[in-house]
């Protein structure tokens, strides 16, 4: 099924003039945060992760092996510690974390200018336009920027992947896009299902469906076996990684009710038990039995800790933001209307709706001024974004074609929090999703305002106008 933007030949003659002001405005925000991430005394720039993120690069520079300091060999997946070995043999070691820094730069922008396409592809440049803008000021995509973790790579190579499934690109291109990707973060292999089932439940010839299917899974499930057979040969047991027993622990232990957002966890009782002797493996396998021994014994408190956990994976931890996007959401339906207007065009309902929309987008505008005052940071806040996404996604039109694979993609996702620990970050990987739905329902809606004179509520579906 094919999609393409609402008002097409309008959405071709603009295409330039929108994707300037996304790159514009892109370029300035990602770029500003750059800037401000090379400063050495930037707070909490190298986490546990970041460390060894960064060790595992230089190891791999300098001595061709992907092996932590303490010994650890399958601890990390190895596409990102790849890149930052890149980076280390241009940079050497005095340069590496800016180097890092500056790759992130740019991962994010082609992030942003990704999640801007795909919505343009979808509904037009309305929607690409405030699809861009809203990545570009994303406090949690900014936040990130300025770490030395996975979260960016993933996030543009899932942006990536949905902008060619919208394109209806070849599976297989796809199939390799996730496989970078589950050797990126192991737990991101999941995030093959929903483009699977996706294409499984498409109206195709079955056999042209299967064909696609395997092509989505086959490339992960060769990449994944191979770096299983590798850490055979390094550790001694095929595994992935040997974090998931620690994460399972951190999620299944006496403690975890009292802090669920893991801010006291203790994540050093992996290093721990490795000082004491075990092996990687027997250290993961330990505190695997330790999670799954807990919950045994407390089942009544694992269910309740499941809220806990869905709040915490739903909560936000940026602490100055700006309502940017109800501003953003605001004025895209008021720009949209007064281009219409200009054109004699504008339905009876949508001439009633103008005042009311700039007015809107004026009280917004009154509060993201005075909120800027003091926070200097008109960032969006997944306080907002993450309610007015998931309706979104749930109010995105079938004809999209996207619908399903938004859903099984964020739930996905958070099954993983709710297995394991419920980090943002692990969010975050999908907010983009929440982007694209936001701006896609926006532009539909001011689409319906500017065209219909007698429908009695709008029509979400792409059809011609």
């Amino acid at each position: 099924m094919k999609t393409r933007p609402i008002n097409e030949p309008a959405a071709r003659t603009s295409r330039s003039t929108w994707f300037v002001v996304v790159l514009l405005v892109a370029c300035t925000t990602h770029g500003t945060t750059w800037y401000w991430s090379l400063d050495a005394t930037t707070p909490n720039r190298v986490t546990q992760d970041a460390a060894e993120y960064l060790a595992l690069g230089r190891s791999l520079s300098a001595a061709g092996s992907l092996t932590l300091p303490t010994g650890d060999r399958a601890k990390r997946m190895p596409v990102f510690p790849m890149l930052v070995a890149a980076v280390h043999r241009v940079t050497g070691d005095a340069g590496l974390e800016s180097g890092v820094l500056t790759m992130q730069a740019v991962l994010s922008l082609c992030t942003t200018l990704t999640l801007a396409l795909t919505a343009w592809r979808i509904a037009g440049p309305v929607a690409g336009t405030m699809a861009g803008l809203s990545s570009a000021t994303y406090g949690s995509f900014i936040y990130l920027q300025t770490l030395c973790l996975t979260e960016p790579l993933l996030i543009f190579l899932l942006s990536l992947a949905v902008l060619l499934f919208v394109r209806r690109t070849n599976a297989l291109t796809i199939g390799v896009l996730l496989a970078i990707a589950s050797l990126t973060r192991a737990n991101a292999a999941i995030l093959i299902l929903p483009f699977v089932a996706e294409s499984i439940l498409e109206s195709a010839p079955w056999k042209r469906r299967t064909i696609r299917g395997i092509a989505l899974v086959l490339p992960a499930a060769l990449c994944l076996t191979f770096w299983g057979m590798r850490n055979v040969h390094k550790v001694g047991a095929f595994t992935l990684s040997t974090t998931g027993g620690l994460n399972f622990y951190l999620g299944h232990n006496p403690d975890y009710a009292t802090d669920p957002g893991l801010g006291r966890a203790d994540y050093g009782v992996f290093d721990r038990l490795r000082a004491e002797g075990r092996s990687e493996i027997e250290a993961d396998r330990q505190l695997t039995r330790a999670g799954k021994a807990w919950a045994a014994d407390h089942p009544g408190e694992v269910v309740t800790n499941l809220w806990r956990k869905l709040a915490t994976y739903h909560s936000s931890t940026l602490h100055k933001s700006a309502p940017t996007l109800v501003l953003l959401m605001f004025f895209a339906v008021a720009v949209q209307l007064r281009s219409s207007a200009r054109r004699g065009t504008l339905s009876d309902r949508a001439k009633r709706l103008y005042g009311i929309a700039w007015l809107g987008a004026a009280v917004t505008l009154l509060a993201w001024l005075i909120i800027l005052q003091v926070t200097l940071k008109p960032w969006i806040n997944p306080t907002y974004l993450v309610p007015i996404g998931l309706i979104a996604v749930v109010l995105l039109p079938r004809a999209t074609g996207v619908r399903r694979l938004f859903i099984g993609l964020y739930v996905a996702e958070m099954l993983v929090g709710l297995a394991f620990i419920p980090l943002v970050r692990l969010r975050w990987t999908v907010d983009g999703l929440l982007i694209i739905a936001v701006s896609v329902v926006i532009a539909r809606f001011s689409h319906w305002l500017t065209h219909s004179r007698k429908q009695s509520r709008p029509s979400l579906g792409l059809s011609d106008p």
